[in-house]
């Protein structure tokens, strides 16, 4: 008997990010080991040029569905945002030069070790047809100045709405 598809809140609950810079278009699943989403670079998108997307902007996606399965862990135990960074990426890996606007693509994130506040995730990138485009290792840390972040404060101060 298959499971009944999850609905995730919007990611503008899950991330601090607001477009342009939410990069992402949501979070397709998680199974408490490994989270899912959905990208699709679109013309007149940050990083488009030309109909196309270096391929190197792979890590920014990674990075958000990083804090994606963060967000989507602090939303499942009622917790609050935080703010995080990417410390850095290793073993980048590109399986082409860039990616065409318009064709949605699958970010997968494994966090595969965690002090609470670092934490490393393994992650790939998957073209339509389930071919990889990228992967690498990302390391990360949550809540870097050790406050909560206000997702309302901080949607205004960067002129977006408040969520």
């Amino acid at each position: 008997m298959s499971r009944p598809p999850q609905h995730w809140p919007p990611l503008e609950q899950l991330l601090p990010h607001r477009p342009p810079m939410l990069l992402l278009d949501a979070v397709e699943r998680f199974d408490g080991a490994v989270l899912a989403c959905r990208v699709t670079p679109r013309a007149g998108g940050p990083f488009v040029r030309g109909g196309f997307v270096p391929a190197l902007v792979s890590v920014e996606y990674f990075a958000q569905a990083a804090a994606a399965y963060f967000g989507v862990v602090h939303h499942r135990s009622g917790g609050a945002m935080r703010m995080g960074v990417l410390l850095g990426a290793r073993e980048l890996r590109l399986e082409v030069d860039r990616f065409p606007a318009g064709e949605s693509m699958t970010v997968l994130v494994r966090e595969v070790w965690t002090d609470g506040r670092v934490a490393q995730f393994d992650c790939e990138l998957r073209g339509a047809a389930g071919e990889p485009l990228a992967r690498a290792s990302i390391n990360v840390q949550s809540d870097p100045v050790g406050a909560t972040l206000d997702a309302s404060a901080l949607a205004r101060a960067l002129g977006g709405e408040a969520p």
